[in-house]
């Protein structure tokens, strides 16, 4: 397994910091927090550079680039604060119509969508929600999905959704070797379903929340019909049954963990610039008559701080390796990545707050932007505490398990 970077891949990643400290300022990412305005310019710069389709293959129209490209352009994205639909779009729409869709599908939803500069996103359904109902005409939704990322600014989204109960036939069924996170909040003994729902349809909110450069949205799809082609996952029309593989469930479910990598990629990239403001301050700052990272203590949580964002940074491009290569461990990988990047904003942000002192708490100072892009990521597909059940999962470890394996 290649972990260190190639050198196209170094290049892209310098082209990639070049192109956004140029198109996406603080002053732009401010203009976006404080005004509302529209990332849509960006948008198109993005796409004329071709990244949603980074990792798409060439056959459809992408850069037939992997999982380790998105990681380095996601923690770009972190490094940048950068608002709009990117990350979602290239790490989970695509990738996701790509490992479920038919060919015509790839067609409509991935080569169509990429001529057209148009975007996507990804949201769960939770549970609890009713389960969609198949008709002559389609698919009835119902339910709200929470906290879409970008749900108010795509031109489709891709709803995960329980729909009844799964067979318990067979365990590898029953439970996929890519057990879900608890904090998605899918039920993994029902059968799943995937449909393409267009924004025009929904009704979709917007959500205040953390972090206000990035668009997150409540979706509501009580009795939105979608068309039998929209359906990736789940059409009994063919087979007679919504039952689903365990090898379609492992294909969404690897999806999934390519869009929670990216995610954590963008953590270590805030946690990053977050350092460096920090570490340049301490630099300068003099207390006493001498600068302040002099002092011992400051070397020591700054020492600190760099184990914290190399250990997850080096985590995360171990999951992205394992993911670009079908290794068995990328949903371990995966669930190690968020745990990691989760514990390292948590340290960065508070020490990177009381390093700068008074200031750090100021809306005028850059240092809260990136705190709550790395905090509010956090909590996007699954907390530290979802991803440690979900290795409690994969490695078996229950209760039983754990009194045998534990001493007493």
């Amino acid at each position: 397994m290649e972990l260190d970077l190639s050198a196209e891949q170094e290049a892209m990643q310098e082209a990639a910091r070049s192109w956004l400290s140029r198109e996406c300022s603080m002053q732009f990412v401010r203009d976006v927090v404080e005004h509302g305005a529209s990332p849509a310019r960006m948008w198109r710069g993005i796409v004329e550079m071709e990244w949603p389709g980074l990792a798409v293959d060439s056959s459809v129209g992408g850069l037939g680039m992997g999982p380790a490209e998105i990681v380095l352009l996601a923690e770009e994205l972190g490094r940048s604060v950068a608002p709009g639909p990117l990350i979602v779009t290239a790490a989970g729409f695509f990738p996701l119509v790509e490992a479920l869709g038919s060919v015509d599908q790839r067609e409509r939803f991935i080569s169509r969508m990429l001529r057209n500069g148009s975007s996507g996103t990804l949201g769960i359904c939770p549970a609890t929600c009713q389960a969609p109902e198949q008709t002559r005409e389609g698919w009835i939704l119902h339910g709200v999905v929470p906290l879409v990322v970008s749900g108010g600014e795509v031109d489709e989204i891709a709803v995960v959704s329980n729909v009844g109960a799964r067979s318990s036939s067979g365990s590898a069924k029953a439970k996929p070797s890519n057990a879900f996170a608890p904090g998605l909040g899918l039920d993994p003994e029902r059968d799943i379903g995937v449909w393409i729902v267009p924004s025009d349809p929904a009704r979709i909110s917007s959500v205040r929340t953390l972090d206000w450069s990035r668009n997150l949205a409540s979706v509501d799809l009580e009795g939105v019909v979608v068309e039998p082609e929209r359906c990736l996952l789940g059409d009994s029309t063919s087979t007679g049954s919504t039952d689903s593989s365990s090898g379609e469930i492992d294909q969404l479910a690897g999806a999934l963990d390519l869009l929670t990598v990216a995610f954590s990629a963008e953590i270590v990239g805030a946690c990053t610039r977050i350092f460096e403001i920090a570490l340049q301050y301490v630099k300068d700052r003099e207390q006493f008559g001498v600068k302040v990272g002099s002092f011992q203590a400051v070397k020591h949580k700054f020492a600190d701080l760099f184990m914290a964002i190399q250990a997850a940074e080096a985590t995360v491009y171990f999951a992205a390796a394992a993911l670009a290569e079908r290794d068995g461990r990328a949903p371990l990988g995966s669930a190690m990545a968020k745990i990691m990047a989760g514990e390292c904003a948590r340290r960065c942000c508070q020490e990177g707050i009381q390093s700068l002192g008074g200031i750090g708490y100021t809306w005028e100072h850059d240092m809260h932007l990136y705190v709550k892009r790395a905090m509010s990521d956090r909590m996007i597909f699954g907390t530290e505490q979802a991803h440690r059940d979900r290795i409690a999962v994969i490695l078996d470890l229950s209760g039983e398990a754990l009194s045998q394996a534990l001493p007493v």
